[in-house]
């Protein structure tokens, strides 16, 4: 092989050949030692030089120096070694645990990921039964699929418990496959938590297959052929190929000497590189002693009408170079099959790597992240880039993991939020930090929900126990007044004038509708609150319908001489559940009642406020509200008592179900009014346009 140093060997190469050549001729023994120069691209390569001596007279006179580029070899060494470090810093850096058990179950690894999981240090785990940690009924499940695996190769996937080492269970789901391992085969797998879901995410694969690099390489076999292929010299330090001194090989044809396979290849060469004058190269592999041996060849122009052949024995590489595959198919399928998301970045915090998880999470192709940032994936406005910024610089700097939540942007627009876990790791020879995210949008949206489920929850028993704090009062009000004339009428009835037992007849009588009302009411509302009051809409004529309703008051209108008005079309109608709306306009009507002086006016109205709604009204020019009274009258924790013009009881709650009913017909329900001028009620219900509105829906 032609060796170019273009600014000549480092000063370590000079050191090692004089010392080399001074041990060949002075004691006659071959010399082999590697070096380090500077090659044509100025890189440093790797040399391997070898110095035989030359004999003549049966003294050393001369001495031959073979030179070998053996970089490639130097860094595919380097390249396995980086890959298994590689390996190394990912299964750490997972949120699954990975384990390794032999076939009788021991458990022969795991990463840090069982701490968190299952409660154990790892030297707690190694080197114990996997049953130690399942539950009695979970053992059979467990050996039947450990026989699949190793009986008959199956790739398992299984649901189990495992015991925490505090004594609970968890739901895991186990994943196992055969692989082989420093020449053993064991079942390699992972463990995931699954008692918040209750389902895998993904299968989890992986492959350990990794070996060691075996031996440096065999030294070179050197012959020179003629123009006929027949051997002109030789030299060789390989026993392999041949066993007898090279003496005996000179003016032997290529078919002698090499075997079958090599030496038709080469009698085809030798024949090529005579008629260019070029250089050739080629590989072959044959059996040798029940090996199977790969060699590399190499044919130059060697004086006139020569060739030189220089043949190397590359099976440790071949085995180098299918090592190396199988580390970086397996470094690239732990990568690819982990469900959690994982990105690789540079000192800078570039994108260098991104495994198939990070791709579905982001719905974005590989080489979309490469060459970019964080920031250019970040939903706008969301996160703090440069508190990030400096958390990665940190972990780069001190190798402590760090983790923060990061608000995200998939390629479709959407935003969601994911935890993320940074470490500091090694990739191909390089220092890189290690990202690994979970999407936890739904996990954070169920936490808000519960939030503020529970602050609606709060709102609605302060505003229940305020209401029956209310409810409490208004009913032993009346009770007492009721209780006082029953005690009076029945201690004191003979001393008593019939004008006398009128009036406390007619006290009785107000006492009694009183508390019929409110405690209607109440029955009402609670009917509706535990959700047992029907809901049947159908068609109403609307005057027709009021004016029946209004019936019920007239006599309560007429004692205080009150006037009570209709502007109601006739052709107008509703489409209203007929027992809601009765005690809508009831309890409107009957607050108004209660609060216009005699002499006074109601007035009831309706109108098409637009195609599908109706606006109802109940005005009176009574004693009116001021704002602050206004704005709460349909406030459940606002309820204040408040009596009529003529001392009517009122608690309140009638004006709370006109609210639940009409928002019921999903309308609203308001209130105008100013103290001393009187009260307008309005409200809102389905027209009947709403019917034909529904059937096309």
């Amino acid at each position: 092989m032609a060796v170019t140093f273009v600014n000549g060997p480092l000063p370590e190469y000079h050191d090692l050949m004089t010392e080399s050549l001074n041990c060949v001729f002075t004691k006659a023994i071959p010399q082999t030692y590697q070096s380090r120069a500077i090659g044509i691209d100025h890189e440093i390569r790797w040399y391997l030089s070898r110095i035989s001596p030359v004999y003549s007279d049966g003294k050393v006179k001369n001495a031959i120096l073979s030179i070998t580029d053996i970089t490639e070899k130097k860094m595919e060494e380097r390249a396995l070694r980086v890959s298994e470090e590689n390996y190394r810093v990912i299964a750490q850096s997972t949120f699954d645990v990975i384990f390794i058990i032999d076939r009788f179950g021991k458990q022969l690894f795991f990463n840090k990921s069982v701490e968190k999981v299952l409660g154990y240090k790892i030297e707690e785990l190694i080197g114990r039964s996997f049953t130690d940690f399942l539950p009695e009924q979970c053992v059979s499940e467990y050996h039947f699929q450990l026989g699949n695996i190793f009986l008959y190769k199956e790739v398992c996937r299984f649901v189990t418990l495992m015991i925490h080492k505090d004594g609970h269970l968890v739901d895991v789901e186990i994943n196992i496959k055969l692989v082989k391992l420093k020449g053993e085969y064991v079942g390699q797998g992972s463990i995931r938590d699954i008692t918040a879901k209750k389902q895998a995410e993904e299968e989890f694969k992986s492959s350990n297959e990794r070996n060691q690099a075996l031996l440096e390489a065999i030294p070179d076999l050197r012959l020179v052929f003629d123009s006929n292929c027949k051997i002109v010299e030789l030299h060789s330090e390989c026993n392999d190929l041949l066993s007898k001194d090279s003496e005996t090989y000179v003016g032997k044809s290529v078919t002698d000497v090499l075997p079958s396979e090599i030496a038709a290849i080469t009698r085809v060469k030798v024949e090529n590189v005579l008629s260019t004058g070029k250089a050739d190269y080629s590989t072959s592999k044959i059996q040798l002693r029940g090996v199977l041996k790969h060699y590399e060849s190499r044919y130059i122009p060697c004086g006139r009408g020569e060739v030189l052949l220089m043949m190397r024995d590359i099976t440790d590489q071949k085995h180098l170079e299918e090592d190396l595959q199988i580390a970086k198919e397996s470094y690239q399928d732990v990568f690819n099959s982990v469900s959690e998301a994982i990105y690789l970045l540079d000192e800078s915090g570039i994108f260098i790597d991104v495994n198939k998880s990070a791709e579905k999470m982001y719905l974005r192709d590989k080489q979309e992240f490469i060459g970019k940032t964080p920031n250019a994936f970040a939903a706008p406005g969301l996160n703090n880039m440069d508190e990030i910024r400096n958390r990665l610089n940190n972990v780069f700097k001190t190798g402590v993991e760090v983790c923060f939540d990061f608000w995200a942007e998939r390629k479709d627009g959407k935003v969601f939020l994911k935890e993320v876990i940074i470490n500091k790791g090694r990739y191909f020879g390089q220092n890189v930090l290690i990202a690994t995210s979970r999407d936890i949008t739904d996990k954070k949206q169920a936490e808000e929900l519960i939030k503020l489920k529970n602050e609606e929850l709060i709102t609605i028993n302060s505003e229940k126990d305020k209401f029956f704090s209310i409810i409490a009062h208004d009913l032993k009000s009346p009770f007492n007044s009721f209780l006082g004339l029953t005690q009076l009428l029945a201690e004191d009835l003979p001393n008593l004038s019939l004008t006398e037992i009128q009036t406390m007849a007619m006290s009785l009588s107000k006492s009694a509708d009183s508390l019929y009302e409110l405690l209607e009411n109440l029955l009402e509302w609670s009917r509706l609150q535990r959700g047992m009051t029907s809901f049947t809409p159908k068609k109403l004529q609307l005057n027709q319908k009021t004016n029946h309703i209004i019936r019920l008051h007239i006599d309560s209108a007429n004692k205080k001489n009150l006037e009570i008005d209709f502007n109601i079309p006739e052709d107008l109608h509703v489409f209203a559940d007929e027992y809601m709306f009765a005690s809508i306009v009831r309890n409107l009507t009957s607050n108004s009642i209660k609060f216009t002086p005699k002499g006074g006016k109601i007035t009831l109205s309706a109108k098409p406020v637009d195609n599908n709604l109706v606006e109802f009204a109940i005005h009176d020019n009574g004693i009116g509200m001021d704002n602050d009274m206004t704005d709460k009258i349909f406030c459940v924790d606002k309820i204040k008592n408040r009596q009529g013009t003529e001392g009517e009881p009122s608690t309140g709650l009638g004006l709370i179900l006109c609210k639940e009913f009409v928002e019921k017909h999903g309308g609203r329900i308001w209130a105008e009014s100013e103290v001393g001028k009187g009260s307008t009620f309005y409200f809102t219900i389905p027209s009947e346009n709403s019917i034909e509105k529904g059937k096309g829906e």
